[in-house]
């Protein structure tokens, strides 16, 4: 599919509820979330769409959420653990196909919130571009050593001093690339952009790689038993208002099915269940077309966990009562 720099509204689900976005580009192309400034102003909201329109272009898909439009989602308001969780739920969305990971940009206070989301989910991230970011606690700085970080900033920057680039130079390099402007003030300048595609250019392959990959921090530990009866329960619950719109006989591979009943962005359960989460979803079995059966017996283990769970009922749905894992999870 060709890139496009077609802007297409769209309302977003977060565990706050929903939140306008405008996104930028063909889906299934590497994933950009932009998180804007503190301010309502109309311009600082679609502060980042002149750079959505030229990654997008480029083969890129952005995402850019107007955190104004839902009052519990609002800069400066939220908390950060809930925005840290916000920007998570918006990576993990349908309407990102359950992406893994993503670029995340932020200006001002959505870059200080896009370091806060890198410091608690690392390998969700595959690059960090930040303009002027306000961060309170520098102390995570230390936690996004590895990942490569564009940083921009102008010399006359009235509201967070260019000063505070020292903080990020120091401290993250050499990762971190700081692109300073005399001019230009506290905003996402024009002559920002051309670099901002150029740095991501370079970095392409690595997220392809990594969203094929299907890096996640939540897919490295192995929960017990009681753990995946949790998880595999949050997980039914969420489980079921797919299971009333979606037609669960149709799909042929493991990974259409789940792309169909919306639950990719559900995959930590399913990692902290049976640690093979990315096996199932983006394994070449699944990816090559391969029946139910053989892809599910990939993580006949995580079936085992969740003994006795609605997920198991899912599976039986998915594959049939002769599905060799699924038997073994009953």
């Amino acid at each position: 599919m060709p890139a496009t720099a077609c802007e297409v509204p769209l309302e977003l689900a977060t565990h706050l509820g929903g939140v306008d976005a405008l996104e930028f580009g063909p889906r299934g192309a590497p994933l950009v979330v932009a998180l804007q400034g503190k301010s309502a102003n109309p311009d600082v909201i679609a502060e980042w769409v002149p750079a959505a329109r030229l990654l997008a272009g480029a083969g890129w898909r952005v995402v850019v959420p107007n955190l104004h439009s839902n009052e519990l989602t609002k800069p400066g308001a939220v908390a950060s653990k809930d925005a840290t969780q916000v920007v998570r739920d918006i990576i993990r969305s349908e309407h990102n196909c359950g992406a893994s990971c993503a670029v995340v940009m932020g200006k001002s206070w959505g870059g200080g919130e896009a370091v806060a989301f890198a410091a608690a989910h690392r390998a969700m991230v595959v690059a960090l571009v930040l303009v002027a970011p306000s961060l309170s606690d520098v102390s995570l700085l230390q936690q996004v050593r590895e990942i490569p970080i564009c940083l921009f900033w102008a010399r006359d920057d009235a509201v967070k001093p260019f000063a505070l680039s020292e903080h990020y130079t120091s401290s993250l390099a050499p990762a971190c690339t700081l692109h300073a402007s005399d001019l230009g003030g506290h905003r996402v300048l024009p002559e920002y952009l051309p670099s901002i595609a150029a740095w991501l250019s370079e970095r392409r392959a690595e997220a392809l790689h990594a969203a094929e990959a299907g890096h996640a921090p939540e897919a490295a530990a192995e929960a017990t038993p009681a753990q995946a009866q949790v998880q595999g329960e949050g997980l039914a619950r969420r489980s079921a208002d797919h299971r009333r719109s979606a037609d669960l006989t149709r799909p042929r591979t493991l990974l259409a099915a789940i792309e169909r009943l919306d639950l990719l962005h559900d995959s930590a359960a399913a990692a902290e269940a049976g640690g093979v989460l990315r096996c199932l979803i983006l394994g070449a079995d699944a990816r090559e077309g391969a029946s139910l059966e053989a892809a599910c017996g990939v993580f006949s283990p995580a079936c085992l966990l969740l003994a006795g769970s609605p997920w198991t009922e899912l599976r039986l749905t998915l594959c049939g009562p002769n599905c060799a894992a699924a038997r073994g999870a009953r």
